[in-house]
């Protein structure tokens, strides 16, 4: 007999629903995959204990490992921990935020001791717009137009990656967007062109923007006059943003003709839900679940990817992480963005 949890939602129209959610799985269940096609992993999660088993492609169930909880570890300020639930692998990623320079740092770890075998930096302006980002040996650098689009992208190899100024190595990744504006400051167009080494042989795309109430509805997406893409976007009441879905040639690889992600929220405007849907195809989601000690634990599951022992996984991040995505920021409105 399974058991529930009861989450309050609010639907597109702005009305409450309860929705059910499974808390735990007995072993022996056996069911679709947890995208909604055959095929998938299904996994069964209790509030307290974590993921207790899933359903592997051939219905066999096994004994998943208990997630790590981030608060559960020892030490101060941000730590998020991920723990992929089908293989025995656990990886810490602990931020640290320079409020002056405005510059993010995460290190990621196997153990909450050992030394960091990655390092990444982020710059960010007040909006939550990325000015730089960089590993040990990569650099992207993001600049805008007055109306906060991006005009130009850059990846490069520097000897020593500098998030506080341009790098000036060659571009081996380069797209650079012409955007247009009608009078009142609309974007309503722009052309990507890519360069350098490694992106010289894509031809320019063009983008037009639609919006509606100052929100941003659709974009269309071409290459030579051939509509590639078409994104279009709706929104709850109070504008959050309900469903983005994409149609056209190659949105995921070559095989997912059409995608739409839906996002549902709590009552407090906290994020419930993130899924995202091909037609004929997998389903990825992830379910947040915000505790009394102010850390979010988050349930996903990737039917989209291909990497083996990836597909499930358990998020806990403390609320440092939440404190410091506050300072971070967001943009504002929902207007059509080149991003």
């Amino acid at each position: 007999m399974p058991c529930f949890n009861i989450h309050s939602l609010r639907t597109c129209a702005g009305a409450l629903v309860l929705v059910l959610s499974v808390a735990c799985k007995q072993d022996g269940d056996e069911g679709r995959g947890g995208d909604g096609s055959d095929g998938g992993a299904q996994v069964g999660v209790d509030s307290e204990l974590g993921v207790v088993g899933s359903v592997r492609d051939a219905g066999e169930v096994q004994d998943a490992i208990a997630p790590v909880d981030a608060s559960s570890v020892e030490g101060e300020g941000c730590l998020e921990v991920i723990t992929w639930t089908d293989v025995d692998e656990v990886q810490y990623r602990r931020r640290t935020w320079d409020a002056m320079q405005r510059i993010l740092t995460e290190m990621r770890s196997e153990t909450p001791t050992s030394a960091a075998f990655m390092t990444l930096r982020w710059r960010y302006a007040d909006d939550g717009r990325i000015h730089a980002y960089a590993g040990s040996d990569f650099q992207h650098d993001y600049r805008y137009d007055e109306q906060k689009n991006l005009t130009d992208f850059r990846l490069t190899y520097p000897d020593g990656p500098d998030l506080t100024k341009p790098s000036e190595a060659a571009v081996w990744v380069g797209r650079a967007s012409d955007n247009q504006y009608s009078p009142e400051l609309r974007l309503i167009e722009s052309v990507e062109t890519s360069y350098g080494d490694g992106g010289s042989g894509a031809k320019p795309v063009r983008r037009v923007y639609s919006e509606e109430d100052e929100r941003c509805v659709r974009i269309e997406a071409s290459v030579d006059g051939v509509t590639t893409d078409v994104e279009t976007r709706s929104y709850y009441e109070d504008g959050s943003l309900f469903t983005v879905t994409n149609t056209g040639e190659g949105v995921v690889g070559n095989w997912c003709a059409s995608r739409t992600r839906t996002l549902v929220y709590h009552d407090d405007g906290t994020l419930a839900s993130d899924t995202s849907s091909c037609v004929g195809g997998s389903t990825s989601s992830s379910s947040y679940s915000y505790l009394s000690d102010g850390s979010v634990r988050i349930e996903r599951h990737d039917g989209l990817t291909d990497v083996s022992g990836r597909q499930n996984s358990v998020v806990t991040r403390t609320a440092e992480c939440l404190e410091i995505d506050a300072a971070i920021g967001k943009r504002a409105d929902a207007r059509c963005r080149v991003e």
